[in-house]
């Protein structure tokens, strides 16, 4: 297997201990701006990890993400950011860190080297065929992410792969693998920060485009936020007033059920052709414009 370029000293941190902070400070934000960079050649891969995604949880499959440390709070931000922003029900997401609770307050490493707590996990949890699990590790040799994934892969899921160092053990037998290439830490090892960052980048895009994918944006919009804490709750009218007035098959929206957390959304429905988009319906149309089919993903 290749060197991990995640282990190894950055070119520019000689010295680092003895720079004026602010020179330090800048050196910092550069490891994680050419660590952002390299999602770039991630995007296919993160595009397909998505689809596997979102085709299980249309067919009322789950979504699990595991991992241990940093790479694996990464994945649970993630999958906790779901239910509440997409509408997602929350027992179709699944959150496997190593440690369980007890990582959320010690980050101690002998978790992330059980290879039978991961395979546990994974069967406490009733993964199995039609579900789709993502298995991230910095290094992609994390004991746990590796045992996590074999296991989803024996009991028939689908297995996505996330790791930062090319040719990576967590890479083989994956249904998708997603590398994201991020050149040495300046605090060497410490892949809590540039690593990191291109995770939660590509993460962040993942899951974006999974709700994109299962209806739930429209222009740019969240339309199925379950709108359960104050920041939210001044956007909702809005959105809703902005789409309620769009005829679906002659009725206003409101009349089709389009009410905020009732888990029916105007993409959806527009999507089976119940309503039109600006002016559709008036027309008589009950397909999308041709450039819209390709921009909401349809076929």
């Amino acid at each position: 297997m290749p060197s991990a370029k995640t282990e190894e000293r950055h070119d520019n941190a000689k010295g680092l201990d003895l720079m004026h902070p602010a020179l330090a400070l800048r050196l910092l934000a550069s490891g994680q701006q050419a660590a952002a960079k390299a999602v770039d050649a991630a995007i296919e891969s993160i595009a397909a990890a998505a689809s596997l995604a979102a085709e299980s949880l249309a067919s009322r499959r789950r979504l699990a993400y595991a991992g241990a440390g940093s790479s694996g709070l990464m994945a649970m931000a993630d999958a906790l950011e779901l239910p509440g922003t997409y509408g997602i029900p929350q027992d179709q997401i699944v959150v496997l860190l190593a440690g369980g609770t007890a990582s959320l307050s010690d980050l101690a490493g002998g978790y992330e080297d059980d290879m039978d707590l991961a395979r546990n996990d994974v069967r406490k949890a009733g993964i199995g065929a039609g579900d789709c699990l993502v298995s991230v590790s910095a290094s992609g040799s994390t004991p746990y992410a590796l045992a996590a994934a074999d296991e989803a892969r024996k009991l028939g899921a689908k297995v996505i792969a996330v790791a930062n160092n090319p040719g990576a053990a967590l890479f083989k037998d994956a249904d998708v693998s997603i590398l994201l290439q991020t050149p040495p830490e300046v605090v060497s090892g410490s892949t809590r920060m540039g690593a990191g960052t291109a995770q939660k980048i590509a993460f962040n895009m993942f899951s974006t485009l999974v709700g994109i994918q299962l209806g739930h944006v429209l222009d740019g919009h969240m339309v199925n936020l379950r709108a359960q804490y104050q920041a939210a709750r001044p956007r909702n009218p809005h959105r809703y007033r902005h789409y309620r007035h769009r005829r679906w098959r002659g009725r206003p929206a409101d009349q089709h059920g389009l009410r905020l957390g009732q888990g029916r959304n105007p993409s959806r429905l527009w999507r089976e052709g119940r309503c039109g988009r600006g002016g559709g319906t008036e027309r008589g149309q009950t397909e999308p414009a041709p450039g819209d089919r390709y921009r909401h993903g349809l076929t």
